[in-house]
């Protein structure tokens, strides 16, 4: 990226990993075929001692999992060491897929999402947190396609418009 290139940098947070290091870095780099090629690093749903690193959403989607912190970490990351001259941060996407949410037949057991519930106020807790303990700044954007949290900057309330595609 050049920089100063871009307005804004725009995230969907869904889930972290921990990043590992593979064996033998040295054949990867030198190998376009190798399986890690282009990172030549690995990831991780599960700490050092084994264990996941949040509750796991449902099995169809299997990479999913409730890491809050995560999210806090990579903002400070992205605004403080990769893109520090961006000054607009923009999440604009995550959620969480309750585990077997499709084979509810009850509308009060499929409303009854404790999971998901846990999974965005984590989320949310750690955005702000970002925001006014790390002094970060960002937006975010949900479904309403209008900028839900805007934060201490007050540039920031020009408008913002996502398209899925």
């Amino acid at each position: 990226m050049i920089k100063g290139s871009c307005d804004f940098f725009a995230i969907d947070g869904y889930t972290g990993y921990l990043s590992k290091a593979i064996s033998n870095v040295t054949a990867c780099i030198s190998n376009s075929s190798h399986g890690n090629f282009p990172e030549c690093a690995g990831s991780s749903s599960s700490d050092p001692n084994g264990f996941p690193l949040g509750p796991a959403g449902d099995n169809d989607v299997n990479w999913l999992y409730s890491t809050p912190v995560g999210i806090r970490r990579f903002l400070n990351v992205i605004t403080k060491e990769l893109y520090p001259s961006i000054v607009d941060i923009v999440v604009t996407e995550f959620g969480f897929a309750e585990p077997y949410e499709g084979q509810g037949t009850s509308l009060g057991n499929i409303l009854w999402d404790l999971r998901r519930a846990d999974y965005y106020q984590g989320f949310l807790d750690n955005i702000l947190a970002a925001i006014h303990h790390d002094g970060m700044y960002t937006f975010l954007e949900l479904c309403s396609r209008k900028p839900l949290l805007i934060t201490k900057r007050s540039e920031c309330y020009r408008s913002f418009w996502m398209v899925d595609i």
